[in-house]
């Protein structure tokens, strides 16, 4: 069966969404493979948004694309500038998985790139000034729960 992913890379190798890009070529970001693109559709009356699939035969697991994709999207907004910048923040509370999002002013860079080395560590996306390291993110993928219950509530200024 072909395996569905939510993001492939246009003929450049830029990110491509597949729910606003054109016509591909497109290719899938983990094995590289060619992708068809699946515009939405109904299938038994339930709306299919729009994807990219592999081929039939394809052997890609596709487990890591939304992790690739995270970071092309992560380095491409630091690139542009993109305001406003905002980092969704895990409560300092022991125990505590609530979230807030804050908006963040980054200091000053000259780049932005993946996989990038840091003594002995490797960044996920980090921003450069020349060849130093400014700041640097680890990119991880965590299902949110849609509505958060009494337990997930939290304040933040109590916490920290």
């Amino acid at each position: 069966m072909a395996r569905a992913v939510p993001y492939a890379a246009d003929a450049a190798g830029r990110l491509a969404d597949p729910s606003t890009v054109g016509f591909g070529p497109f290719s899938c970001l983990e094995c590289h493979e060619p992708v068809s693109l699946r515009r939405e559709h109904l299938r038994q009356d339930r709306v299919v948004v729009a994807h990219f699939s592999h081929k039939p035969g394809s052997t890609c697991a596709g487990e890591s694309v939304l992790h690739l994709a995270a970071k092309m999207r992560l380095v491409d907004a630091l690139t542009h500038r993109e305001r406003p910048f905002v980092i969704r923040r895990v409560c300092q509370r022991f125990g505590c998985e609530s979230t807030h999002n804050e908006l963040w002013d980054p200091p000053a860079f000259d780049d932005a790139a993946e996989e990038v080395a840091l003594v002995t560590y490797r960044l996920d996306v980090a921003a450069l000034q020349g060849s130093s390291v400014v700041f640097g993110f680890e990119v991880y993928h965590r299902t949110w729960p849609s509505v958060p219950n009494h337990h997930e509530i939290c304040d933040f200024q109590n916490a920290l």
